[in-house]
C-alpha cells in the first residue's frame, strides 16, 4: 500500500464501514507517513494501530498528527521508538519530542497527550521508549511498558503514580527495563489500581553488573516499584530475570513485613536465594500461593520447601509447581515432603526435554500426581497477557 497509494484509496473505498487495523512494522515508517494521510479521514474506523520509527525526531510529526484525534472504535495501540531518550538527548536537548509552538507540549516529561478527542474503546496500550500517552486511560485494561536497558527512565516516580491513578480499569501491567526514576519516592497507603490482577516485571540486561554495593545493600528499584502494589488485589505476579543486586532490598522489605502480597496465588519467580532463612522469608511474603513457577533457578527455594523445619507451615495452598530444571530425584523429594506435611501437590510441571535416567523416580511421580512436560514458552517473558 505504501508503494502504490492508489491501492490504499481502493481498499478504503471497498472496505466501506469495516473496521481498520493499521499495522506498520517498518521502522522507516516515519518517512512514509505522508502517504498514509488518507487514513486520517477514516479515524472513526480505526480498530488497531501499530506504528513507530527509528528516531524520536521522525515520530514527532506523527504523534502531533494524532494529538487531537477522536477514535471511537480504537481498541489497541502499539507505539514504539527504536531510539532511546538518551540517544535523542545527544541530538536534541528537548529529547526529540517537543512542540515548536507551545510550551505545553512536552513529550519528555510525559505530559503530552494523544487522541485528545477521546478513545472510549481503548483496552490495550503497548509503548516502547515513548512517554506520550492517550488522553483517555480510564477504560484501559492492559498496559505494556518497555524501555531499553541503560536508557533514562521514562517517568519520574510522581508522574508514574499519577498515571496509575488514572488507570481505573487496568487488569494487567507489564514493565520491561527502566520505567521509573526513583527520585522523591513516597509511600502509597491506598490501592491506586483497584482492578489490577496481573503484574509482570522483566529485565533484558543486568544494568548493575559492573556496579559494586556494600554488603547487604543493592539496587532499590524493584523493591520501590513492588511496594506500589502491595495494597492491590494482584493475584498473578511475574518477576523474571531480575538483577541479583535487587535481592537484598527486596528481602529487607519482606523481612520488615512491608513487602507482602496477600492475594497473589500464581507466582513466576526468576531469582534464587543464597541462604535458606532468606528463602523462608520470601515464601512467607506470599502466603496465598497456589501455583508456583520456578523460572531458570530455585534450588535453595526447593531445598527450603523440602527440608525446612517449618515446611508444614509453608505454602499450605500450593497445588501446582513448575520446574524449569527437571531434577527428578529432587522433584520426588519435594512431592514426598508435601505429602508428609499434609499439603500434597496435585500437578508437577517440568520443562522439556526430559532428562535421561532416574526412571524409577519418574514412575513414582506419575503414580503420585499429574506430571506435565511443557516446552519453553518465550511468551512468559515477552508475550502479552
Amino acid at each position: 500500500l505504501l508503494q502504490k497509494p492508489s491501492h490504499l484509496y481502493l481498499h478504503l473505498d471497498l472496505s466501506r464501514n469495516c473496521l481498520l487495523d493499521i499495522l506498520i512494522e517498518d521502522p522507516d515508517a516515519g518517512e512514509k507517513f505522508s502517504l498514509l494521510m488518507p487514513l486520517l479521514a477514516h479515524v472513526d474506523r480505526w480498530r488497531q494501530l501499530r506504528f513507530g520509527g527509528y528516531s524520536r525526531k521522525d515520530l514527532r510529526p506523527i504523534l502531533a498528527a494524532f494529538k487531537n484525534l477522536r477514535l471511537k472504535k480504537l481498541e489497541t495501540v502499539h507505539l514504539f521508538c527504536q531510539e532511546s531518550q538518551d540517544e535523542a538527548q545527544d541530538e536534541d536537548p528537548e529529547g526529540g519530542f517537543h512542540s515548536e509552538d507551545s510550551d505545553e507540549e512536552n513529550f519528555t516529561s510525559g505530559r503530552m497527550q494523544l487522541f485528545r478527542g477521546g478513545t472510549p474503546c481503548l483496552k490495550e496500550l503497548d509503548i516502547r521508549s515513548i512517554t506520550a500517552l492517550p488522553n483517555t486511560l480510564n477504560h484501559l485494561t492492559h498496559l505494556n511498558l518497555h524501555n531499553d536497558a541503560f536508557a533514562r527512565a521514562l517517568w519520574s516516580y510522581s508522574e508514574f503514580t499519577h498515571i496509575l491513578r488514572r488507570l481505573e480499569s487496568l487488569i494487567h501491567l507489564s514493565m520491561v527495563g527502566p520505567i521509573v526514576s526513583l527520585e522523591a519516592v513516597t509511600a502509597q497507603r491506598t490501592n491506586i489500581t483497584p482492578n489490577l490482577r496481573s503484574l509482570k516485571f522483566t529485565t533484558e540486561e543486568d544494568e548493575n553488573q559492573f556496579r559494586e554495593y556494600e554488603e547487604g545493600e543493592g539496587d532499590p528499584y524493584f523493591v520501590a516499584i513492588l511496594a506500589l502494589f502491595t495494597n492491590t488485589q494482584v493475584s498473578r505476579l511475574y518477576f523474571l530475570q531480575p538483577p541479583s543486586s535487587s535481592l537484598p532490598p527486596i528481602l529487607d522489605g519482606m523481612r520488615l513485613g512491608g513487602l507482602r502480597f496477600h492475594h497473589v496465588t500464581e507466582l513466576y519467580w526468576g531469582i534464587d536465594f543464597g541462604r535458606r532463612d532468606d528463602a523462608v522469608i520470601f515464601i512467607r511474603a506470599f502466603p496465598a500461593i497456589q501455583r508456583f513457577y520456578l523460572m531458570d533457578t530455585g534450588s535453595n527455594i526447593l531445598n527450603t520447601l523440602i527440608k525446612s523445619s517449618s515446611a508444614k507451615k509453608l505454602w499450605r495452598y500450593m497445588h501446582t509447581i513448575h520446574l524449569d530444571d527437571p531434577n527428578l530425584p529432587k522433584a520426588r523429594q519435594l512431592v514426598e515432603s508435601r505429602i508428609k506435611a499434609g499439603w500434597p501437590l496435585r500437578c508437577l510441571r517440568m520443562r522439556l526435554p526430559k532428562p535421561r535416567g532416574h526412571q524409577s523416580d519418574l514412575d513414582w511421580l506419575v503414580n503420585a500426581l499429574e506430571v506435565l512436560w511443557v516446552p519453553y514458552d518465550n511468551r512468559i517473558y515477552w508475550g502479552p497477557e
